[in-house]
């Protein structure tokens, strides 16, 4: 199913979905890997909570999973795959941008990945329209 050059079916697209399911399993199993195992296998979630396994949104996903999941969706617009071809890195980074703008993938977590893989960090917007803060005081005290 990996390997298919087409779409994939309903029922193919369940048993993609279930690899998130049977790493969690398998990885509980280890003393050493199960500490590891509820961001390992966070990796296609979205602050939305349209992603899977579970359908986290955004409070219930700590940051290192977020960084995977941004880290995750890079890695798989810039690889080559059975039924496309890869993205070239701009695309896939505006691309990237465009999850986080859209509130699917955490802006930190992009910027973060952005850079390790030699763009300029983005600067995308705060939510709810806040701004960085830049006063080192607070005034009135």
């Amino acid at each position: 199913m990996w390997q298919k050059t087409g779409p994939l079916t309903t029922d193919e697209w369940e048993r993609v979905r279930l690899h998130a399911y049977y790493a969690d399993r398998m990885m509980c199993r280890s003393a050493f890997l199960a500490g590891l195992a509820s961001i390992a296998v966070s990796h296609h979630e979205r602050l939305d909570g349209s992603g899977y396994q579970r359908g986290l949104e955004a409070a219930t996903q700590p940051r290192p999973a977020r960084l995977l999941a941004a880290a995750d969706a890079y890695h798989a617009m810039t690889e080559l795959r059975p039924h496309r071809e890869a993205l070239p890195t701009a695309r896939a980074a505006d691309l990237l941008c465009r999850e986080a703008q859209a509130g699917r993938l955490d802006g930190e977590s992009v910027a973060a990945v952005l850079e390790a893989a030699g763009h300029t960090a983005p600067r995308l917007p705060r939510p709810a329209g806040l701004t960085e803060r830049v006063d080192s005081h607070v005034i009135g005290c």
